[in-house]
């Protein structure tokens, strides 16, 4: 189940005042808010090391209330000071920002500027984001639940049949799994249609631009066995921001999950839009898992950007969150 933190909003603490950047607290300014206890959820087993807590007016300019950094996030309740009124908060777990790489937010509008890294992100502790609304003073309690920027794409099983080809008895060597035109910038509070931000290997493998990453197999992923008639189950986990454009274009090309492997010496790619078949083909979406079950029944492309197309494959495909699993059957 996930963890509950249960946080109250009290008039006990002094408060920042409106429109403050988070190093310039008034110390000298008393909050008069009443208790407000917010139960704030991570999706699935999603771990939580620091917590920044932002309160903002809900007015016309939305400026900022009051701000804090919990650095060692273990504790089962927080007391956050406000001013009362109509109040947005705003949550976010595991930020790789500091303290003060904050000090330009001093409305609900300037948090939009703020982005993520993929190759910053550690999948056991993922950048996790959720607001609210509260009526500060008034309201007894409120829930939220941190949601992932990132979605998971997952190989679960591979095999290969290649029966009536000439190659019948061939196996794939040399195997990888990868993501390709992968968006790797996310503004933490993206919501909604979300469209590339920045683009990593695109098209291709580009291991100038894995290596990058403070975590390479978050992209790419060696599969150690040779492929054939016997499925293996790698299991590999691969991570990338949502990338949710209706066309494919120079700035919106579709993410694609590509298993590159060798068949009697020579190299071929199996790309896959992910989840761009179907009647859900929207792309892929925040905090989501997709789940592939492969199995090779040709020698692939000699293009890793080429997808296959729907006459060439049969794929299987439901959207679940982050905390789920959908199998997908994907038959080349």
């Amino acid at each position: 189940m996930p963890a509950r933190v249960f946080l109250n909003l009290v008039s006990a603490l002094p408060a920042v005042l409106c429109g403050c950047s988070p190093e310039e607290a008034a110390p000298e300014t008393v909050a008069t808010v009443t208790s407000v206890a917010a139960a704030v959820r991570s999706t699935g087993a999603s771990a939580t090391k620091t917590l920044d807590i932002f309160t903002f007016n809900d007015d016309a300019l939305q400026r900022l209330d009051s701000y804090m950094r919990i650095e060692d996030f273990r504790q089962n309740t927080v007391d956050v000071a406000s001013q009362a009124g109509d109040k947005v908060m705003f949550f976010c777990a595991n930020s790789r920002h500091g303290r003060y790489s904050w000090s330009d937010v001093n409305c609900l509008a300037s948090l939009d500027g703020m982005h993520a890294k993929l190759e910053e992100e550690n999948p056991e502790f993922p950048v996790m984001t959720a607001s609210c609304k509260v009526t500060a003073g008034r309201d007894p309690e409120t829930e939220v639940e941190l949601r992932t920027l990132m979605s998971c794409i997952t190989l679960n099983s591979i095999s290969c049949d290649f029966s009536g080809k000439p190659y019948e008895d061939a196996v794939i060597r040399n195997v990888k799994a990868y993501l390709t035109n992968v968006n790797a910038g996310c503004s933490l509070t993206a919501e909604g249609m979300i469209l590339p931000h920045r683009i990593i290997n695109a098209g291709m493998l580009r291991e100038d631009e894995t290596a990058a990453f403070g975590i390479p197999e978050m992209v790419v992923r060696d599969i150690a066995a040779e492929i054939g008639k016997t499925a293996i189950r790698p299991s590999a986990d691969l991570y990338c921001y949502p990338n949710m454009g209706e066309t494919e274009g120079p700035g919106t090309p579709f993410t694609r999950l590509v298993i590159e492997g060798s068949v009697d010496g020579t190299t071929y790619y199996w790309p896959v839009n992910i989840n761009r078949s179907g009647e859900e083909g929207n792309g892929v979406g925040r905090s989501c898992r997709y789940v592939y079950d492969i199995v090779i029944r040709r020698k692939g492309s000699t293009d890793p950007d080429t997808p296959v197309e729907v006459a060439q494959a049969e794929i299987s495909m439901k959207t679940r969150p982050w905390n789920e699993k959908e199998e997908y059957t994907v038959t080349f």
